[in-house]
């Protein structure tokens, strides 16, 4: 599961790490229970207003789909 950053805050169990809207959370390497999750989802937090957001897990791609398609290219007629 995924969590995006709906409105800005420091997360004061974790050093007071800045979050912007739109970062992902929790950053990179750094894991949270699913009760801090609850927490800032909810409005039980500080600012009392949903701070992150689940966000679907993207789709896996299709091998197939890539691969970049090559250009075609067309060939100048010769006038004689």
């Amino acid at each position: 599961m995924s969590y995006r950053v709906v409105k800005a805050f420091y997360d004061l169990q974790d050093e007071a790490h800045p979050y912007e809207v739109g970062q992902e959370f929790p950053r990179p390497g750094k894991t949270v229970s699913d009760a801090r999750i609850e927490e800032l989802a909810g409005t039980k937090n500080r600012q009392r207003t949903p701070l992150i957001e689940r966000v679907a897990d993207p789709e896996p791609v299709p091998k197939s789909d890539t691969q970049p398609k090559p250009k075609r290219t067309r060939k100048k007629a010769v006038s004689k």
